[in-house]
């Protein structure tokens, strides 16, 4: 009986130094493989290129949300404010990749292709709406985002680093209001009776 006791502790000793070398191994191929990772995160998470991701990625919101705008509102008047968003857009996104361009983050910067999922759920609840419903929740939507779009440009033209970014924001800034009161002004004409 007593062999058979040491026979089994040295077996889960055996089993929990075999447990214990893959563990460790385990983490330090990954403490490695993260202070591989952290170069391509740290060249990724450039305060300049984080700041032009989003604010591309705010302005294809726009776009989508004045493009459905055009096929989907029963106002002519919120038809006319989401094709003059939608053209302010495209020339600011414009403006921004042509200075992303020419900036030291170029090489790593990746242009969003698509939405982020807040937005995308937007989108989604817009696209099942028309006429009025549509109208009311178009305005409701840009305006909210207004809110903090402005917020986010204002904070870069204030704290941003890269001068050519900043002048953008502070540029953008303008426009971004003259919409947020268009915005605001249409909303209170449609309810009006």
């Amino acid at each position: 009986m007593v062999p058979m006791r040491n026979h089994t502790r040295r077996l889960a000793s055996m089993t929990m130094h075999r447990y214990l070398t893959v563990v460790l191994a385990g983490l330090a191929l990954g403490f490695l493989a993260s202070g591989v990772h952290a170069g391509t995160v740290a060249a990724k998470t450039d305060p300049d290129a984080e700041f032009a991701k989003n604010a591309i990625q705010k302005g294809m919101a726009e776009i989508a949300f004045g493009q459905l705008a055009a096929q989907r509102a029963g106002n002519p008047r919120v038809k006319q404010l989401a094709q003059h968003i939608v053209e302010d857009h495209v020339r600011l996104d414009d403006e921004l990749m042509d200075l992303v361009r020419n900036e030291t983050f170029n090489e790593t910067f990746e242009a969003p292709k698509e939405l982020d999922p807040e937005h995308n759920v937007t989108k989604a609840r817009l696209s099942v709406l028309t006429g009025a419903a549509f109208d009311h929740e178009y305005l409701d939507a840009i305006l909210k985002d207004y809110v903090r779009y402005i917020t986010f440009i204002r904070e870069y033209a204030q704290h941003g680093k890269n001068t050519s970014l900043t002048s953008w924001a502070a540029r953008t800034l303008v426009m971004l209001r003259k919409n947020q009161q268009l915005a605001s002004v249409t909303a209170q004409e449609i309810k009006a009776p």
